[in-house]
């Protein structure tokens, strides 16, 4: 008869050999999964851990482009998910709806809605696509300019030339992230809400706690992720129902101004019959981080600052004379230079999530199966070595022979993203780029403050880690 003691004993060690043998089953299986072949760090077999952790702290981003320069254009990050940064697989990913949006779009479905942002299906996506993209075709934007110049541009220049009186330093970040606050405001809206003026409006605490919301419910779910920031919960509240309003109101009149918000309003889809649901109408810019970058990256290189001052100089040869988008779209180096600023600094680099289709695809000579999380990040893209010669370097000219066959910047091109789902607002973004930039350097000259930290850092987008970008400003004489 066995004693209680050696009862136990056994039962224990019994237990210890199914776990084991368990584990060794799993580790196996991990070892010989469909994904095995991929090359990646170990711990990727078993776990995101390490990517998920680096996404928390803001340096996902530098994470995947290391790993990308450490094992090639494709790369494992967890037991489930790869990213990819060859041009060929990239194109292949992103030109078409059989590689679906992942889940993760969901939690950016403010208000329970899903947008043309979020929509996963690709036949309601295509039908939405088709309403809304006239409301930013190059012949509206052209109709929208002398508003952006009102509310954006102009404003712009009066409030560096306040708050830079006497000498005083001014938070060119702030003010650009201001004026094309301003312009959404206008163009989505129906009407500016005065950032740039000394009126306070709370859609900026809005957006932001909306967006740390969405990041939330992506980490704890829909419910925990209310249960813990009840605060960002109410602000993404508030910027539904402030966007409903307004909608509202403008349906309410007679005679509306025909401007992006009413297009969206009034679109229909000739097939169905069916507008655009609340959610669609609205959006939130990129255009401001990017000025922030090319500002940044100028400083760091003068020779290409100056040489971008002069193109400017000799197109608008006036000072006072206002710049249009005219003079400018088609500015050689202007619009080189704000390539590469969207090269090295795309501000969505946290990735473009997509999902192999049922049966799988093949990648990079390599079977992936279906329902596989692919990550495609720009900043990993745009900074393969691969894909770009001497990706650290900002170099303006390599997107003046991008038209000859061959050229490295005819590989792949991640600046509005690419493919089926590119920004349909680039239109909008390009013209606010342009016109802004160029204004900017005509009118002023701007010295860095020394002491910033403006090494990359993605705080909902990628953004200078300081926060801020704080220059001296002095105005040109000619």
């Amino acid at each position: 008869m066995w004693s209680l003691l050696e009862l136990s004993v056994a039962v224990a060690e019994t237990l210890l050999m199914l776990v084991c043998a368990y584990a060794a089953y799993r580790m196996v299986g991990l070892l010989v999964a469909p994904l095995a072949s991929v090359p990646g760090p170990w711990h990727t077999r078993i776990t995101g851990a390490v990517h998920f952790a680096a996404l928390l702290r803001g340096t996902s981003w530098a994470y995947v482009a290391e790993l990308h320069r450490i094992y090639g254009p494709i790369v494992r990050l967890g037991p489930n998910t790869i990213s990819i940064t060859d041009a060929n697989a990239v194109r292949l990913v992103m030109s078409s709806h059989r590689f679906r949006k992942s889940d993760i779009y969901r939690v950016a479905q403010f208000g329970g809605e899903s947008n043309i942002v979020t929509e996963r299906d690709p036949v309601l996506h295509k039908s939405r696509k088709k309403i809304i993209a006239p409301a930013f075709s190059s012949v509206a934007m052209a109709s929208l300019e002398p508003i952006i110049l009102d509310v954006g541009i102009n404003k712009l220049v009066a409030a560096i030339e306040a708050q830079s009186a006497g000498g005083a330093s001014v938070d060119l970040r702030k003010l650009l992230v201001g004026m094309t606050l301003d312009v959404m405001g206008a163009v989505a809206f129906g009407s500016s809400f005065d950032m740039l003026g000394a009126a306070t409006h709370p859609i900026t605490s809005w957006v932001y706690e909306a967006l740390i919301f969405a990041f939330g419910r992506f980490v704890f779910g829909n419910k925990l992720a209310a249960l813990l920031l009840p605060k960002h919960k109410r602000g993404e509240t508030a910027l539904v129902q402030y966007a409903t309003r307004m909608i509202e109101r403008r349906r309410r009149l007679e005679h509306p101004p025909q401007d992006v918000l009413q297009s969206l309003i009034s679109a229909i889809d000739k097939n169905t019959g069916q507008g655009l649901p609340s959610a669609h109408v609205g959006g939130s810019a990129t255009t401001s981080t990017t000025l922030v970058w090319a500002m940044i990256l100028l400083f760091e290189r003068p020779e290409c600052m100056a040489r971008l001052v002069a193109e400017i100089v000799e197109a608008s040869p006036q000072i006072d004379e206002p710049i249009t988008h005219a003079k400018v779209y088609r500015l050689p180096y202007l619009n080189a230079v704000l390539r590469e600023v969207l090269r090295m600094r795309s501000p969505t680099s946290t990735g473009l999530p997509r999902v192999t289709p049922r049966g799988g695809t093949v990648l990079c000579n390599l079977l992936i199966p279906g329902g596989t999380d692919i990550i495609v990040s720009p900043y990993a893209v745009n900074n393969d070595i691969r894909n770009y010669e001497m990706p650290s370097l900002f170099n303006p000219d390599r997107w003046l022979v991008a038209s000859k066959s061959g050229s490295e910047t005819s590989r792949i091109d991640m600046s509005f993203s690419t493919g089926v789902r590119a920004c349909l607002g680039q239109n909008l973004a390009w013209l606010e780029l342009r016109v802004a930039l160029a204004t900017l350097l005509r009118k002023f000259k701007f010295e860095l403050l020394p002491g910033q930290d403006l090494r990359p850092k993605l705080l909902v987008l990628l953004q200078p880690a300081d926060a801020k970008l704080v220059v001296t400003v002095s105005r040109r004489d000619s």
